[in-house]
């Protein structure tokens, strides 16, 4: 059997995570898909890290923590599955 389909199909992104760290603290974004293309702001959160990071070698790690925070906020309001194939 032959399928002419490509293996990976495009799927627009529906939300968007945007983030900043830094050794004391980060700061999230997530914005929404409009239908004209452009992004609207949805929510929005920062947060003061309880700790001390005295080493620049942690800066990854920290911006792995932003990632997961905009990662955790969609879930927890409710957002899953969304994009289309295109």
């Amino acid at each position: 059997m032959i399928i002419n389909e490509p293996s990976f199909h495009t799927i627009p992104s529906t939300f968007k995570i945007e983030y900043d760290a830094l050794l004391t603290g980060l700061g999230v974004i997530l914005l929404v898909s409009k239908e004209e293309g452009s992004w609207l702001t949805w929510k929005v959160t920062s947060i003061d890290l309880p700790f001390i990071l005295n080493s620049s070698r942690y800066q990854n790690t920290v911006e792995f923590i932003a990632i997961m925070m905009g990662v955790v906020t969609l879930y927890i309001f409710g957002v899953s599955n969304t994009g289309t194939l295109g």
